[in-house]
């Protein structure tokens, strides 16, 4: 079984949000928003390496020759295992860190990917839903909502996530989302959405294809159980407290550093480190995934 890359969202392990218990490896997930409005700053266009990845010089830091077969891997497929433990969040937690909470149906599940960002190489997979009922963060969703989650198949790596969650195409669910953290490394320039809490911040009828209604019983994925009747008094009680921030995952990640920093558990120097924003972004090294069903 190999071992993940440490990866540059380190910065979340470090900083207390998420662990992996794999021997030699922290990493921070990117959990994973859809097509929507313009962003807060104009994005680059993503690169890609899928049809001429590089073979030598250095790019975001790293000598590319030294990491050919992490990038690609030739032969049998890699099998990687990582057991996340994930920090729990109370329902009022995860509200306010969402920065988008919708009902909404899976329509699209596209093939897995591989990103190559400074410390850190991983498999994504996007599902792409269609929106219902915009409960917060209206303004940061579009027509589809893409959602990046860790793990799959991608670039002769098969990774898989102990916290992984079976979606299923057709079925209608609840999520509580975050526009990505556009500061840091692991990010690429697209617009997309990651998952407030892992799979603390997914919610659907485990028991039915149903369409959801406020009388539905709706399961989270860590098993706590709520009427979504409920949730949307909730969610709109914590509009008005905690209105939605489009950078509410970098905020996170700062109060979550000064933490550590105050705790001892990082130092001055680790603490500027962590905390400066990142002027690049990740790279794709396998090919661009594509919405089939997104307006041209």
């Amino acid at each position: 079984m190999k071992k993940l890359k440490k990866r540059r969202g380190w910065i979340i392990a470090a900083c207390g949000a998420l662990a992996l218990v794999l021997v030699g490896v922290t990493a921070g997930v990117l959990f994973l928003p859809g097509t929507g409005p313009a962003q807060a700053k104009t994005l680059p266009e993503p690169v890609c390496w899928h049809s001429d990845p590089p073979t030598s010089g250095t790019y975001l830091g790293v000598d590319v020759s030294t990491i050919q077969g992490d990038l690609i891997h030739e032969g049998d497929v890699q099998n990687v295992y990582a057991a996340v433990a994930l920090a729990s969040h109370t329902r009022e937690e995860l509200l306010k860190g969402c920065n988008v909470a919708l009902t909404c149906r899976l329509e699209e599940v596209s093939d897995a990917y591989r990103l190559f960002a400074p410390h850190h190489i991983d498999n994504y997979t996007n599902y792409y839903f269609t929106p219902i009922d915009i409960y917060r963060g209206k303004e940061f969703v579009g027509d589809y909502v893409t959602l990046r989650v860790p793990g799959g198949l991608a670039g002769g790596y098969n990774i898989e996530y102990s916290d992984s969650y079976h979606f299923e195409v057709g079925k209608e669910y609840l999520l509580l989302l975050q526009t990505p953290n556009y500061q840091g490394g692991n990010a690429t320039p697209d617009e997309y959405f990651t998952l407030m809490g892992g799979i603390y911040g997914v919610y659907t009828n485990s028991g039915s294809t149903a369409p959801l209604t406020e009388d539905t019983t709706l399961k989270s994925g860590m098993g706590d159980l709520v009427k979504l009747g409920k949730m949307i008094r909730d969610i709109e009680a914590v509009n008005e407290t905690d209105p939605p921030v489009e950078d509410i995952a970098w905020q996170m990640d700062l109060a979550a550093c000064k933490a550590s920093l105050e705790s001892g558990v990082i130092t001055q120097e680790g603490y500027e480190e962590l905390t400066t924003p990142a002027d690049t972004y990740a790279v794709y090294v396998t090919e661009i995934p594509q919405y089939s069903k997104a307006k041209k």
